[in-house]
């Protein structure tokens, strides 16, 4: 990635470390990260005639020889040495218009000093993947130049183009990696105040042209002009274009097209490429940075299903209703291990920053809401992943708003437990997040949750290594034990600490029934006062009353016991000795305050409670307290 005045960064896929960079003016350097060497290599020509190449000179790679590359001026060059040596592979492949290469009779205006403002260059290469002898060419006045024959004839077919603006750039050119005859080239004319989209087309090396541009919806507006164009390897019914305002896509071979709104801006798009083994569309815009969109497999099935219907969808159908959700791509997760970058750690340091993408695995979900006045009402959905053996690992509740298309993040993490907590605990609630799981296959279920209509679906995930560490044999079937043991210690704190709150419930209930007398009611509010301050007392043991910060006073209680065995556990890949000693001491601890917790409820809250009952006049009242 070249930033300032650098412009292209070209690496050699067959020398990992190696590539180019080239600045305006045809500066090129050949760069090596493993020798550490820099050295220039822009082309020279033998007979001295003078080079013109463009700020943005055209530069390529071999796909059939690693060390060789091609470079753009008003010729094609071409080394198979990395640079150190040139062959001229063509004549003049511009128009040569002595009218636009004038730059010394200036005006008066200061003559330009970069080396760079020419015109009459070459400003594309592609050479095919698949003949080597085949090169396309694209030049800054109009012209698309191809050779059959490895650059001893060239033909101009940039002529055969109807409805192609006269003299215009042409600075992207797709050559098909199975078909060298077919080629898109990207044509754009806004330097003569022309800014119409312009991309045209051919199947047999130019001779004939068409138009790749469809209707664009209505709502989006113009296209803007083009910068770049890329099908799908997989399935070049997909296209994706870039456009002076944006991404563009096509399902349908560019019959139609869409532009992409949701988390991009509306920001020239100057090149794409896609990283076919994760299948990563990766896009290089102009002032916004290099944006990522990760797995576009979603994209690649909706090409298949407009392919074979012949046409876009308008709704989804999931089981004969036009209500309901499809997973449309599962997204593999990897177990990896994160820590903070060094350097600063506070915004006000003003750093650069930028949001990470999401972790975990992640699901493609089309999602169409039920309507209800004309409007999406708020789809209610619950997601469920199972182990391979079928047990639950993880129940997530979410909402979605709209009909639409959204990848739904799994963290890779099972259901966890709930600690000792003040407050009404919604025993229906999402339990919090736990330990990760394991590597394997996992079966995530997605459904709606409390509606009138039932539709859900699922799909199948891969959780794996990410290889980042090497642990020693069985650390996660001792760890899972040791979480398992820690688990049980934590429940048995929280479910005492639950009917506390119960008997607490009980009392308050307790205080408002009606007795025979006023002496009896006296007698029994103050045992009551009694015991609930024990209660109180009780609680104390856990943790400081609702609304105090944990930091206000330094004694430890059950609570600090339980939170530093779980940092310890969580936060250690394997189970030390420093964290078998944190667990140890919180089951400890937490059987202290649990056997003092069942004591007093059993023999002093319980019975004061019945006999309560037995002298109240019956009325109903909360007298439950839990069984731990």
């Amino acid at each position: 990635v070249m930033f300032g005045d650098g412009f292209d960064c070209v690496p050699m896929p067959a020398s990992p470390g190696e590539g180019y960079a080239m600045w305006q003016g045809g500066n090129v350097s050949h760069l090596n990260t493993k020798t550490h060497e820099t050295v220039p290599v822009k082309p020279q020509h033998p007979d001295g005639v003078e080079l013109r190449f463009n700020w943005n000179a055209a530069i390529a790679v071999d796909p059939h020889l690693g060390s060789g590359v091609y470079f753009g001026s008003q010729f094609l060059h071409y080394s198979s040495d990395k640079g150190r040596s040139w062959k001229i592979l063509s004549p003049d492949l511009t128009t040569n218009n002595k009218a636009k290469l004038q730059q010394a009779k200036s005006g008066g205006l200061t003559v330009d000093a970069t080396g760079a403002e020419n015109h009459c260059t070459i400003l594309a290469i592609a050479p095919s993947t698949s003949d080597k002898k085949v090169i396309w060419v694209g030049t800054d006045d109009g012209n698309i130049q191809v050779t059959q024959d490895g650059g001893t004839t060239w033909s101009n077919v940039g002529t055969n183009i109807k409805g192609a603006p006269k003299e215009g750039w042409v600075p992207y050119l797709w050559v098909n990696p199975k078909n060298s005859a077919e080629c898109i080239a990207v044509i754009n004319n806004y330097r003569q105040n022309d800014w119409n989209a312009y991309l045209f087309r051919t199947s047999d090396f130019g001779k004939t042209w068409m138009s790749v541009l469809g209707a664009a919806p209505a709502e989006d507006g113009e296209f803007g002009y083009v910068h770049s164009v890329l099908p799908h390897p997989k399935n070049q019914n997909l296209i994706f274009m870039g456009t002076d305002r944006g991404l563009w896509l096509s399902f349908n071979n560019g019959t139609i097209w869409q532009k992409w709104k949701q988390g991009f801006a509306s920001v020239p798009v100057t090149d794409l490429k896609i990283q076919q083994r994760e299948n990563d569309l990766v896009i290089g815009t102009f002032g916004r940075g290099i944006w990522v969109f990760d797995h576009i497999d979603v994209l690649l099935g909706m090409a298949e299903m407009v392919n074979s219907s012949k046409k876009i969808p308008s709704s989804l159908t999931v089981n004969g209703t036009k209500n309901g959700i499809k997973i449309a791509a599962a997204i593999p997760g990897y177990l990896a291990e994160t820590m903070s970058n060094a350097g600063v750690h506070f915004g006000a340091n003003t750093e650069f920053e930028a949001p990470n993408k999401m972790g975990g695995a992640k699901l493609d979900v089309w999602v169409v809401t039920p309507k209800k006045d004309g409007k999406c009402e708020k789809l209610k959905l619950v997601g469920k992943v199972y182990n391979e053996y079928g047990l639950l690992v993880r129940t997530h509740h979410f909402s979605l708003d709209s009909t639409g298309l959204y990848r739904i993040p799994y963290r890779l993490i099972q259901d966890g437990i709930r600690f000792p907590q003040h407050g009404k605990v919604d025993e229906k609630a999402d339990l919090p997040p736990g330990l990760t799981v394991e590597p394997g296959k996992y079966k995530m279920v997605i459904k709606n949750d409390g509606d009138t209509l039932k539709f859900a679906d699922s799909a199948w995930i891969e959780v794996r290594e990410s290889g980042q560490t090497q642990h020693p044999w069985g650390w996660r079937i001792e760890k899972n034990a040791a979480a398992m043991e820690f688990a049980s210690i934590v429940t048995a704190a929280y479910l005492s600490f639950e009917a506390l709150k119960d008997a607490e419930r009980s009392l308050e209930a307790l205080g408002r029934l009606h007795y025979e007398s006023d002496s009896l009611k006296q007698r029994m509010a103050k045992e009551n006062k009694q015991i609930s301050d024990s209660l109180a007392q009780l609680k104390l043991k856990y943790m400081l009353e609702e609304g105090y910060r944990f930091y206000e006073e330094a004694t430890i209680r059950l609570n600090d016991h339980l939170y530093n065995a779980a940092g310890l556990l969580n936060g250690s890949p394997q189970v030390t000795e420093n964290v078998r000693v944190a667990v140890k001491n919180a089951k400890r601890e937490t059987e202290k305050v649990v056997g003092e917790v069942r004591s007093y409820l059993n023999g002093t809250v319980k019975p004061f409670l019945k006999k309560a009952e037995s002298q109240s006049d019956k009325i109903k009242w909360n007298k439950e307290i839990r069984e731990f």
